[in-house]
């Protein structure tokens, strides 16, 4: 887990990339279309982790020592894969899937 600027890999898992240990602790996701529903890295933005699904589900973690869901954003109506890495820019998050790129930014 990566928390100010440390971290901690789980037992079973050294040797492992960080992302590879988060992946491994994230739900699994309805709709999963391969043998690895998260292959994107995952994004660390302030005190919140971003992990795209290949169904198109954005999961949000507290990005502290436990693994705590915040909240879990699907984009059902794109039936293609997200196989990209999310970027972050300007306060907006932008996701990519095999048809079309989203911006998600607060109304504010």
């Amino acid at each position: 887990m990566v928390t100010q600027r440390r971290v901690t890999m789980p037992p079973g898992l050294r040797g492992a990339t960080v992302s590879d240990a988060i992946r491994e602790k994230l739900p699994r996701v309805a709709g999963a279309r391969s043998g690895k529903p998260y292959y994107a890295s995952v994004v660390l933005v302030k005190d919140r982790l971003y992990a795209v699904s290949r169904a198109g589900d954005t999961c949000v973690l507290a990005a502290k020592p436990a693994f705590e869901v915040l909240a879990r954003n699907p984009l059902a109506s794109d039936t293609s894969d997200f196989n990209a890495s999310p970027a972050i820019s300007d306060g907006k998050l932008l996701l990519r899937s095999n048809r079309f790129l989203y911006c998600i930014a607060d109304d504010h």
